[in-house]
């Protein structure tokens, strides 16, 4: 009986849990990743990166040798930044050259990668109270083609465009959710953002808005919104590939490492994978939950199986006479199976109870665990004790058949 109903126990929770997996996995992203490849690339620190300028102790004393210094680093980050968005204006003309590539991007980081960040920004005219930190929000940097490539919808203003470049207006997009937490029931198109100084900027202006995507879990969406800055104004060493083909991944991956290598030689791809993928790893750690349960259900559901086996041909023997008495005076064999077979279905009804007890006491576990599905969402119920019922059945059956099959005459020689 007790390893009836902790059969059932973990048979429900099983079935709550692969419901509950099954709703996860019918969330949407935000954006369309069948087709999707994405790699990550990093340009090397010593080509691509910034040399600081040596200053000497006495020169950094002097306001004048200061603001110099200050001049030639700016110079080099300009440089340095000149340098990456090259690269990146030639990688995006080979990636779109490969055969069945429809669309392909580049951003600082994709969905469902372990990269990517959060900051905090201004917004111009609006003063921040005491202690405020001000705006904050996901942040992410794109190339133009982004957004299409992912198929995540704009859903006014503008994409980024090969225009925007540096020394043009420096350009963001925001997402609704960000949009809804900041510019509540307005146009955030024009609207200007900044993230060093609240009074001389260096400004940029929103120009568009688009749908919100999830980053890195179906389950526990982020409460913060995005804004996306363009690539080409904010280039980034560490950089991800992504791009959009009906082709196998295989033959894909090979064209994006040959791209990579027509601009650069020296710099290689890594984290290869599609879309799909990525999101199917954010769900490991529930898929595992759910394949242990199912385990131990499953092995508690044989020994409950063994045990009732055990126990119906043990009463069966003990009452060979009575069962042969009956037989004699004319009982049914299909009476005598039934009457066995009920012994196990008491057996059953009872341990189903105090299964039931004990999964809706473990209920609070369980909804901690659970996403979209109520613990009295009937399905996984009425599956698990089908189950139960089915096996109590199959137990008490050939113990059953055995009794029907008893001989009256031999059955009363029996000491």
């Amino acid at each position: 009986m007790a390893q009836i109903a902790l059969s059932l126990l973990l048979l429900t929770g099983a079935g709550l849990l692969l419901t509950s997996l099954k709703a996860l996995e019918q969330v949407e992203t935000g954006f369309q990743p069948s087709g999707l490849l994405s790699a990550r690339f990093s340009l090397p620190q010593s080509v691509y990166g910034v040399t600081p300028p040596v200053t000497s102790a006495s020169a950094a004393k002097d306001a004048a040798a200061k603001e110099a210094a200050a001049k030639e680093a700016a110079a080099a980050q300009d440089a340095s930044d000149a340098k990456v968005a090259a690269f990146y204006r030639a990688l995006q003309d080979r990636l779109h050259s490969i055969p069945g590539v429809s669309s392909a991007a580049l951003a600082d980081s994709v969905p469902f990668d372990s990269n990517g960040g959060s900051a905090s920004f201004f917004i111009e005219g609006r003063p921040a109270g005491p202690n405020d930190p001000g705006p904050h929000g996901n942040v992410r940097v794109v190339s133009p083609g982004y957004f299409s490539t992912l198929r995540e919808p704009l859903m006014m203003g503008r994409d980024f465009t090969p225009q925007d470049h540096q020394g043009t207006e420096r350009v963001a997009i925001v997402d609704t959710v960000l949009a809804r937490q900041y510019w509540p029931g307005k146009n955030p198109i024009g609207e200007h953002i900044g993230f060093n100084d609240r009074v001389k900027g260096p400004w940029y202006t929103v120009v568009g808005m688009v749908g919100h995507a999830r980053a890195s879990s179906l389950e526990s969406d982020t409460n913060e919104g995005f804004y996306y800055v363009d690539a080409a104004q904010a280039p980034q060493l560490s950089t991800a590939i992504v791009v959009r083909s009906s082709r196998s991944s295989a033959d894909l991956k090979d064209g994006m490492a040959e791209a990579v290598r027509s601009v650069d030689s020296s710099v290689p791809i890594y984290d290869v994978k599609t879309m799909e993928q990525r999101v199917d790893e954010s769900l490991i750690g529930r898929r595992f939950v759910v394949l242990l349960l199912t385990t131990f259900a499953g092995l508690a559901l044989l020994l409950a199986a063994l045990g009732l086996y055990g126990v119906i041909s043990y009463s069966v023997r003990m009452r060979t006479r009575e069962l042969g008495v009956r037989l004699a005076l004319g009982a049914e064999r299909g009476a005598v199976m039934q009457l066995v077979l009920l012994q196990g279905m008491r057996l059953a009804v009872v341990g189903v109870l105090f299964g039931a007890l004990a999964a809706l006491a473990s209920g609070r576990i369980f909804s901690s665990l659970l996403f979209k599905v109520g613990m009295l969402n009937p399905l996984p119920w009425i599956a698990a004790v089908a189950i139960l019922v089915a096996t109590v059945l199959l137990a008490s059956y050939l113990p059953a058949r055995r009794a029907a099959s008893i001989e009256p005459m031999q059955a009363l020689r029996m000491e």
